[in-house]
């Protein structure tokens, strides 16, 4: 998916890199960090509602990710990379971590997730470099 390689590309992260990362967390303020290079705001809180896992706001000066800080960093680092594909696309998003969320919505929205769930793991995972590491 070329768009994910650009987006990689663009916050300068390589996968190279990225699997030298130690864990989960140090993965987290990484792509955090690299995103919020880029001018986007990114917090965290506690959310109540726990199937909420983020949501982002766009905005030209102030575009903004907040992140359930109460989700598992590996669910942290997919959501912010949601949001972010959200936030190039110009749509305010919300993460949910319900796929009968999803199934509910109507067709366009709907698509619009789909894609960001793909941009999202396209990025975390790029299919060739995982191929390639799957035949290894």
């Amino acid at each position: 998916m070329e768009q994910a390689a650009a987006v990689r590309s663009y916050l300068g992260i390589t996968l190279d890199e990225q699997i030298r990362w130690k864990d989960d967390e140090h993965a987290l303020k990484k792509w955090r960090k690299a995103i919020e290079d880029k001018g986007v705001f990114v917090f965290k809180e506690s959310f109540d509602q726990k199937d909420i896992s983020g949501f982002c706001l766009v905005d030209g000066q102030f575009p903004i990710v907040y992140l359930n800080n109460s989700t598992t960093k590996t669910r942290q680092t997919f959501s912010l990379l949601h949001e972010l594909a959200h936030l190039l696309l110009s749509i305010n998003g919300l993460s949910k971590f319900d796929q009968r969320y999803v199934d509910r919505l109507p067709d366009q929205e709907k698509q619009i997730e789909r894609f960001c769930n793909a941009i999202a793991a396209e990025i975390l995972i790029p299919s060739p470099d995982f191929q390639m590491q799957e035949k290894q």
